[in-house]
């Protein structure tokens, strides 16, 4: 680009003109370009939380497909905490008033959004490993 402040009105023709004006729409296409390939990177970053799930946890299950007792007495404690701090449940209570048999209730249609984090076996105690299983991958009990 040439400085218009330094040339004189006769320097000025028309094929100088024309070139800054397409140099500016070359970099006007530039930069709208590489204003879509920023959204389209964007696009393709934003996932669902399921496929987060998918990537993080559930690669490979090394631990039990059980539900055991203690995590599901914790479970249950836990969930009827929330229910009665005005907590919304999942299912339809009915006539259920106690927040207990409302996160059992809610347990038994496997409606709970939580997620259990198991300790796995592993050589550092000062860095343990887990392994993070949703309830409603779990089997229960009856």
């Amino acid at each position: 680009m040439t400085d218009y402040m330094e040339m004189t009105n006769d320097d000025l023709d028309e094929s100088n003109i024309e070139e800054e004006e397409e140099e500016s729409e070359e970099l006007e296409e530039d930069e709208t370009q590489t204003q879509t390939n920023t959204l389209a990177s964007l696009q393709h970053k934003i996932i669902s939380k399921e496929e987060v799930y998918q990537k993080l946890y559930n690669d490979v299950n090394k631990t039990t497909h059980m539900l055991t007792k203690y995590e599901r007495a914790k479970i249950i404690g836990i969930r009827a905490q929330m229910i009665a701090d005005q907590g919304v449940t999942l299912v339809d209570t009915g006539d259920l008033t106690d927040p207990v048999e409302m996160a059992k209730a809610e347990l038994k249609a496997n409606k709970i959004p939580l997620l259990i984090r198991r300790q796995l076996p592993g050589k550092n105690p000062k860095k343990p490993l887990y392994e993070i299983r949703r309830v409603s991958d779990l089997q229960k009990k009856v």
